[in-house]
């Protein structure tokens, strides 16, 4: 018996029959869109979701464990992203995510297939957020479409190695701190970052 339900994909997703992996149209999704999103949005009973937790999904997205995300553009001018997330309990299973959101960056649902995904609020849905506004952020949106560009969207996960636990460095990343582009030995592919 499955945990997750059977509807749990937005209406009309099986249809689309050609995502798109192109950068240049991604919206600009800022950090207070992805705040106004996870926290201030109101329930299915009308309350503020508060769902601070899921701004931990940063965590998910800075450890590397986001994988392509693909779009396609909506009729009615909405943008459909696509991504698959790594779990963070087993790394040999992803999960599957969709994200619609309107061309101003401003996001009006999110979908998973996890347990925690029909609350539409999960790490998995924050975590493929966070990777949209990084490539706002870092002028990887809305310019020619670039090797640099292609490179860096097939996805943000690495290879886990299995090692002693002498030889894994544990760090958090700190707020505002970008370990996706640091310079330090710990950030080779085989390491492991692993949130606390």
């Amino acid at each position: 018996m499955s945990t997750v339900a059977k509807e749990w994909k937005p209406p009309g997703v099986d249809k689309v029959k050609t995502w798109i992996d192109d950068m240049r149209v991604w919206p600009n999704m800022m950090y207070g869109d992805i705040y106004n999103f996870l926290v201030e949005s109101k329930a299915v009973d009308g309350q503020q979701m508060k769902n601070f937790k899921s701004l931990q999904s940063f965590n998910y997205f800075q450890s590397g464990n986001v994988g392509v995300t693909t779009h396609y553009i909506n009729n009615n001018k909405t943008i459909m992203f696509k991504g698959e997330v790594r779990s963070s309990q087993t790394v040999s299973r992803t999960n599957e995510v969709f994200v619609l959101c309107n061309e101003d960056g401003s996001i009006v649902n999110g979908w998973c297939s996890c347990m925690a995904g029909q609350g539409h609020t999960c790490s998995h849905v924050g975590a493929v957020l966070w990777k949209i506004e990084h490539a706002v952020r870092n002028n990887l949106t809305g310019v020619a479409c670039t090797d640099e560009n292609a490179k860096w969207n097939r996805g943000t996960t690495r290879n886990v190695e299995p090692k002693p636990l002498l030889n894994i460095i544990f760090k958090k990343p700190k707020a505002g701190e970008d370990i996706m582009d640091s310079d330090e030995d710990n950030n080779i592919p085989g390491s492991r970052d692993t949130p606390m």
